[in-house]
């Protein structure tokens, strides 16, 4: 019997294979064993850690989903105007209207009013705030809102602006103060006393300390008596303040 995978001696004669050192090569050749392939060795597997999502902290909680925080470093300008609004609200009154922060949304942040039913402020920032009546925590340099108050209707407050109105006076509180230091109060008293000479109006002299610290422009109507407009020069449609004048009887004892 022949071997497997040998080439047998007649065919390597007719080749012309006669020497004897090729034909043991040959036979080396073709009577070697094909070698077995190594088996692939199996992967590693590479442990992959799960990605970690990133901790939101407290403070940056989007306020459509949560609490809306404001600070006065964070957002000066803001909290500033912020600030105005909430000072013609009251902290307690019967008529729960009177008490809250009324928010509404804008395409690009939100819109502020408060009234105390004798003045109402108003003004827009660029935070947007999810839309509601509010009853804020305030302190020094912090504003805080929690969820908005149910069952509460806010009326219509665009009713309470006058339309029909001219320009009778400007006014500057810049650098004016009540009762913090003498120079600032008096120079409080002169922008009063201005105030009614241009106007021939008599206001609350705490509602002009609780405007912004800048020039304001004053708009009365044709009637005494009747509610005027302060608007903030270079901010005339982004923050104003209606109020209602003093009655004639309370004008006096305020003038004295």
């Amino acid at each position: 019997m022949r071997t497997a995978n040998t080439v047998p001696l007649s065919i390597l004669d007719r080749m012309g294979y006669t020497n004897p050192t090729v034909i043991r090569d040959w036979k080396k050749i073709f009577s070697r064993k094909t070698p077995k392939q190594a088996e692939p060795k199996p992967a590693i597997e590479v442990p992959v850690k799960p990605v970690k999502k990133a901790r939101v902290k407290k403070d940056e909680v989007k306020p459509e989903t949560g609490p809306f925080i404001l600070t006065r470093q964070d957002s000066p300008a803001d909290f500033e105007k912020m600030s105005f609004v909430l000072k013609a609200r009251l902290a307690d009154a019967k008529k729960e209207v009177l008490t809250v922060l009324h928010v509404e949304q804008t395409k690009t942040g939100s819109r502020l009013i408060a009234c105390d039913g004798l003045r109402l402020h108003f003004a827009e920032i660029n935070r947007k705030i999810k839309g509601g009546d509010y009853k804020p925590v305030v302190t020094k340099d912090r504003i805080s809102l929690g969820e908005p108050v149910a069952g509460i209707v806010f009326p219509n407050w665009v009713k309470v602006i006058p339309e029909n109105t001219e320009k009778r006076a400007v006014i500057d509180l810049a650098d004016t103060g009540m009762g913090k230091d003498r120079d600032q109060t008096e120079r409080l008293s002169w922008v009063f006393h201005s105030f009614a000479n241009q106007t021939g109006e008599l206001i609350n002299l705490r509602f002009l300390e609780d405007l912004i610290k800048t020039k304001w422009l004053v708009y009365c109507q044709s009637q005494k008596n009747k509610a005027m407009v302060l608007k903030e020069k270079g901010a005339e449609n982004s923050v104003f303040a209606v109020i209602i004048p003093l009655p004639e009887a309370d004008a006096v004892k305020q003038a004295a």
